[in-house]
């Protein structure tokens, strides 16, 4: 069963849906994940008994992950438990306002290949592709954060002033099922967009803060989430049962247009 988890910026207005989702207004991101074999945890989802009830069972103080996720401007954070802290995977959804005048996919593919050397060797990757999903354009990468011990598959995009950082992080090297399971992820990503961000003319790439802010945004995992809580209490149960991911081919470009806001 499948859940859409609406990721928000602006005031939220709950209102239940079929007891599955949480519909908002004032959206600005939506992604469908199947929870199946997920700890999953929303900024709007925390004071549900069964997400309480959840973390309990973790160990997981339900303020303490609240601040965390206010702290590091999560919106969405999700574990998947393995035996093996190590093979733990744990996937964010990361949002941080950035001063860009211009949405990502606004740029062409020329004016953003142009700075991609200077990302891949920020975050020594050899791979930093240009993916376009749903009209929109993202900054895929898959690096490992040294500093942290981490391996890190990301999709990274600028919309409506605000960076979005969507990512699976993991200790030990990810499998090819959970990297196509991103990717399916990935694919289900829509945005409400602001009409006043999709000017075509105006700053030049290189003369706007959005690429500053892709170099300072594209280059860490995100430690003191649910995964770290539940290392430290060095939570070993096993995984949840999780269906088998099928085989997703790699992302190609879509010729839907990005939906705008009316």
């Amino acid at each position: 069963m499948k859940k859409r988890w609406l990721i928000l910026l602006l005031l939220l207005v709950l209102v239940p849906v079929m007891g599955y989702a949480k519909e908002s207004v004032l959206i600005d991101m939506t992604v469908d994940i199947d929870e199946e074999g997920w700890y999953l945890y929303t900024r709007d989802n925390l004071t549900d008994k069964e997400k309480a009830d959840e973390l309990k069972e973790l160990g997981v103080d339900v303020s303490s992950l609240r601040n965390i996720m206010n702290k590091n401007d999560i919106y969405l954070d999700a574990l998947k438990l393995s035996n093996s802290n190590d093979d733990m995977v744990e996937m964010f959804v990361v949002i941080k306002p950035i001063d860009a005048s211009k949405n990502l996919h606004t740029y062409s593919d020329e004016e953003i290949d142009k700075q991609i050397e200077d990302i891949k060797e920020r975050v020594k990757s050899a791979e930093v592709v240009i993916k376009k999903i749903n009209g929109y354009k993202f900054l895929y990468s898959e690096y490992y954060d040294d500093s942290h011990n981490m391996n890190i598959v990301e999709y990274y995009t600028v919309i409506n002033g605000n960076s979005y950082r969507f990512f699976m992080q993991k200790v030990n090297a990810f499998t090819k099922t959970e990297i196509e399971q991103i990717n399916s992820y990935a694919k289900t990503v829509k945005f409400n967009l602001d009409e006043k961000y999709e000017k075509t003319t105006g700053k030049t790439i290189l003369k706007d803060a959005l690429i500053k802010g892709v170099i300072g945004a594209v280059v860490a995992c995100i430690i003191g989430g649910i995964g770290a809580a539940v290392s430290k209490n060095k939570k070993t149960t096993p995984a949840p049962t999780s269906p088998e991911v099928n085989q997703v081919p790699n992302i190609t470009e879509t010729t839907q247009e990005p939906e705008n806001k009316e």
